[in-house]
This record gives structure tokens, C-alpha cells and sequence, in this order.
């Protein structure tokens, strides 16, 4: 098939703002205000044709089957009004005021505008007399409070049109199929802006001539009138329930920074830390039967649902002689669980049975009967950091650049953690350690050939294989040498240096070799496109 695509996105953006400052004694005012208009133009075309003639030179016309055309379109526009006023009294006392007045076409005619507001205020204590007698290692106080609104409109465009899409039919007239179009969706005409509001207090430290910053914030972010399924709809009637404003995210989390810089001698140096993390709660939503495949009232962002592992069968777990070489299960003794469905052998994974009915199961799959499946962990990162420092000394300077996360659960199921997970599977060296007759305590559970029998159960989601996703990363270090200024001035420069760069220099984590910590996205489980390790050697000449 040769396929031809042509793809244009015209985009236009324009913004006028304004600003005035004036200043009376000790009353400072800054006003600014302004004008945002966005337009986006997408367009696609697309012919394709079986039956190419010649590989070597492919063209639409020089092919023998039936082409195709097929065509894409999407556009959208943003109008949008903005101010800002700021207030400084002596420069202890600050206020400011900003608002924005949004109109989107993403949204039903009606519904279009938002309006939102933000109100800061800041208070420098160190500059107030009564505080005149701190310590002189005291050099700055500031506290803040912040209470904002923003818009969100990340949604896609025609959201509110009943939508039909022609097709092929899968039924033949007269020999060839026909053109149909699919039933449109429920929509619904009202939805609107969903509102992300943040609650915010901060304080500032500058201490011991301002050698030590620091900063610490706590915040509350509040997303209210989110888009999801405003209703539950029985699943005979074909099609999703409409859009509406009915879900709120709840996020709280605190953010810490710290930095010091000094100098002792000839050797000056710096060390930045920054600590922070949150955690994210479903306030409200609609599902009315507590479904897990769904979210949830009170559900944390990131929760992962498994069975917990008890241990691997034994062969003390079933009657005498019901065992066979042919691995079609056993007797098991009275008291010992299995899971729904399956026929354990000695070696399979033996699940907490939490309900005591003998079966291992999901049970309805809701909040009221999960069956024996519990939240066994977290893939939410928490507690990330990042930390940045440096040291110079007579012409060299080193500098690094460290991130990383103190907690995290992964679940990863792929040919790196499970042995044999796809038919003809290879096995990788710490894959090893499975179950056979003499190694009953192995950490893998039995292996089937090419990977039948139990093996889908025993890679069920479960406490046993969760993978611990904390890390450190070096992100960055730096050596370089700058030649000195009165050799350099001789020669008519400003400055020359050389260096020597490494990105992801090395990574500390407890995942089987060849996975990365922050590659985890959906589907790929794991086999994005990796970090690259980027070596650097240069000059910096400056005239």
C-alpha cells in the first residue's frame, strides 16, 4: 500500500497588555491588563492505494487497487480579558489581585465564559520595628497566602455534537459494501469550564547573611466541575453516557526548598535542595454502585488493586494421590483456597483468601463486595526530590544535578519481570529462581509450557511482584576549567573554558535490569523510549 498524508495546522495568536506603575511615598501600585485571542486550524488529507507497481518509485497514480481519500478537520478559538493590580506598602505589605474572563468554543454555545479570580497577599516581618531586635543571623521573614482560580478547556473540539461517522458496512448490496454511519453519542448541551482553585501559605527564610534561603508551602488544590459520565446507563443501550460537570479531584501537598552558598577560601560552593509531594482524592463523581473499574468517591489517585500472596502450593496441600504428571490440578485438603477457575499444581500462587469461602475471587468487582482484592499499593510517586550543587575552586567547577523518589509501587508485568510470560518467552538471568521439585522456595512461581495452565493466575496482580518504584538519578555533572583572566585578556578574549558533560550518568533503583523507573506509561509497561546516557566534551570562547 502507498499511503500519502498531508497534515497543516494554522495557528494565530494575539496579545495586547498594557502596564502602569506609580509610586506615592511609601505606596507602590502596579496595574497591568490585556488581551488574549487564539485561533487553531487543523487539517489533514489522506489518499492511500493498494496495488503499487513499483516499490522504487511509488505514487498514488502508478498503483492497481481502488484509492482511498480520507480527510480530518478540527479547530477551536480562545478569547480571553486579563488584569493584575499589586500594592506594596513600604514594602512589608503586599497585595495582589489578577482575574481572567475566558470564552472557549470547546464548549456549548451558553457556556462558553469563565471568569477567574486570584487574591495574594504577603507580609515581610523583618522590616516591621517591633521585630527590629532578631538576631542579626535573621536576615529575611515573609509570609504568604494565596487563593486562586484557573480554567481548564483540555478537552477535544465538537465535544458537544452528536457525532456520526460514515463507515463500511459489513454487509454486502449487490455485491459490494455499502457507506453507513454510526449512531451518534449522548451529549449534553450545558457542560461548561471545569475550575482548578488552589489554596496556598508559604513562608521565606533568609538567614545568616542570606548564605541559607528557604522556602516551605503547603497547598490545597481543589478541580471542581470536572467532566465525566454524568449517569450510569445500562449497558444494552449501546452507547456512553453524555459529558456533564459532575466529578471533583481534592489535592493536598507541601512543597520544601532549602539552599546554601558560601565560601571557604578559594573554594566556593552551593547545594540546593528541593523536597515535595501530594496525594489526590476523588471528592465526588457519579457511581452510584461503587464499581472499581471505574473512579470512585474517596478514591486515591494512583491505587493498585491486587490479591495479596499468601505463598506457593506445596504438595502438602492436597490429598495423597491425587496428583498427576500431566498437571491438570489436584485434590486440594480441606481449608485451602484456590482461585475461580483454576485447578492449582504444587508450585502455583496461593492467594489470601480474605471472605474464608474457599474461593479466590473479585467478587462483584465494587467498593461493597471487592471479593478478596485489596489496595496493595500506590504508583503515585511521593516524596520527589531534586538536588543541585556545585563547587568552584581556581578555575574548575563541578556541578551536579540529582533527582529522585523516596516511594512508589509499580506493577509491571512483561517478559523483565515474569519468566516465560508469552508463549516461547526467553528466561533472563535473575528470572532463575522459579519453582521445580527441589527448589520449593523459590521466589517465581511454576513455569507452564509456552505459557498455558496456570500461568495467567499466577501473574495476577498481587503483593508478591509489585515492584518497588522509588530511585535516585543522576541527572547531570559537569567538570569544567576556565583559563585564567590574565592569560585569556593577553590574547584578546573574555573568556574560554572548557568542559566535560554526562546526562543520566547513573540510576539507583530496585527494578529488574533494563527498566527505568520514570518510563511506567500504559501499554508499553515499561518499554518506552529509554533515557539516553549523553556524553559532552566542548569550548566556550566568549570575544
Amino acid at each position: 500500500m502507498f499511503r500519502k498524508v498531508n497534515e497543516t495546522t494554522d495557528y494565530n495568536a494575539f496579545n495586547l497588555f498594557a502596564n502602569y506603575d506609580k509610586k506615592i511615598k511609601r505606596h507602590e501600585l502596579s496595574l497591568m491588563g490585556g488581551l488574549n485571542i487564539e485561533e487553531s486550524l487543523y487539517e489533514q488529507e489522506r489518499m492511500e492505494r493498494d496495488g503499487v507497481i513499483s516499490a522504487d518509485y511509488p505514487s498514488i497514480s502508478q498503483a492497481t487497487g481502488v484509492p482511498v481519500a480520507l480527510d480530518n478537520y478540527s479547530d477551536y478559538a480562545v478569547l480571553g480579558v486579563f488584569g493584575r493590580a499589586n500594592y506594596s506598602f513600604s514594602g512589608k505589605y503586599l497585595l495582589g489581585l489578577t482575574g481572567r474572563y475566558d470564552a472557549s468554543s470547546r464548549f456549548p454555545e451558553g457556556h462558553r465564559s469563565g471568569l477567574f479570580p486570584s487574591v495574594s497577599a504577603g507580609w515581610v516581618l523583618t522590616r516591621e520595628k517591633f521585630l527590629s531586635r532578631l538576631p542579626v543571623w535573621m536576615n529575611e521573614i515573609k509570609l504568604r497566602a494565596s487563593y486562586g482560580a484557573v480554567g481548564n478547556q483540555a478537552i477535544p473540539e465538537y465535544a458537544f455534537y452528536p457525532a456520526m461517522d460514515a463507515v463500511y458496512a459489513d454487509w454486502l448490496v449487490g455485491g459490494a459494501q455499502v457507506t453507513t454511519l454510526t449512531p451518534p453519542g449522548l451529549v449534553s448541551s450545558n457542560f461548561t469550564w471545569a475550575t482548578v482553585q488552589t489554596l496556598d501559605f508559604g513562608i521565606d527564610l533568609g538567614l545568616f547573611k542570606n548564605r541559607l534561603t528557604a522556602s516551605v508551602d503547603w497547598y490545597q488544590r481543589d478541580t471542581k466541575d470536572m467532566l465525566y459520565e454524568g449517569v450510569q446507563l445500562p449497558a444494552i443501550l449501546g452507547t456512553g453516557a453524555p459529558l456533564q460537570n459532575v466529578a471533583a479531584l481534592q489535592t493536598k501537598g507541601f512543597e520544601v526548598e532549602l539552599s546554601w552558598r558560601d565560601k571557604i577560601g578559594a573554594l566556593g560552593y552551593r547545594v540546593g535542595v528541593n523536597l515535595f509531594d501530594s496525594r489526590g482524592r476523588i471528592k465526588s463523581i457519579k457511581n452510584e454502585a461503587g464499581l472499581l473499574s471505574q473512579y470512585y468517591v474517596d478514591q486515591e489517585l494512583g491505587e493498585i488493586w491486587g490479591f495479596t500472596t499468601d505463598r506457593l502450593y506445596t504438595v502438602d496441600d492436597f490429598v495423597e494421590g491425587s496428583l498427576s504428571d500431566n498437571l491438570t490440578g489436584g485434590q486440594l485438603k480441606e481449608g485451602i483456597p484456590r482461585r475461580e477457575g483454576q485447578l492449582p499444581n504444587p508450585g502455583d500462587i496461593l492467594f489470601m483468601d480474605y471472605d474464608g469461602n474457599g474461593i479466590v475471587n473479585a467478587g462483584n468487582n465494587t467498593l461493597s463486595d471487592p471479593g478478596d482484592r485489596r489496595v496493595i499499593g500506590n504508583s503515585t510517586p511521593r516524596y520527589r526530590y531534586n538536588v543541585n550543587a556545585g563547587f568552584n575552586f581556581k578555575g574548575f567547577d563541578l556541578s551536579f544535578v540529582i533527582n529522585g523518589v523516596v516511594k512508589a509501587q509499580q506493577w509491571r508485568a512483561n517478559q523483565l519481570t515474569f519468566p516465560n510470560l508469552y508463549n516461547f518467552g526467553a528466561l533472563y538471568s535473575d528470572q532463575l529462581n522459579y519453582w521445580m521439585p527441589g527448589n520449593e522456595t523459590a521466589f517465581h512461581a511454576r513455569i507452564y509450557d509456552q505459557s498455558a495452565g496456570n500461568q495467567s493466575f499466577n501473574q495476577s496482580v498481587q503483593t508478591r511482584y509489585l515492584q518497588n518504584g522509588a530511585f535516585l538519578r543522576m541527572k547531570n555533572v559537569t567538570l569544567a576549567y576556565s583559563l585564567p583572566d590574565a592569560l585569556i585578556r593577553k590574547i584578546a578574549l573574555e573568556r574560554v573554558q572548557t568542559f566535560i558533560s554526562i546526562e543520566n550518568a547513573f540510576t539507583l533503583d530496585r527494578l529488574p535490569s533494563g527498566l527505568d523507573p520514570e518510563i511506567n506509561r500504559s501499554g508499553d509497561q515499561g518499554f518506552g523510549y529509554p533515557f539516553l546516557r549523553l556524553y559532552s566534551i566542548g569550548f566556550n570562547v566568549s570575544f
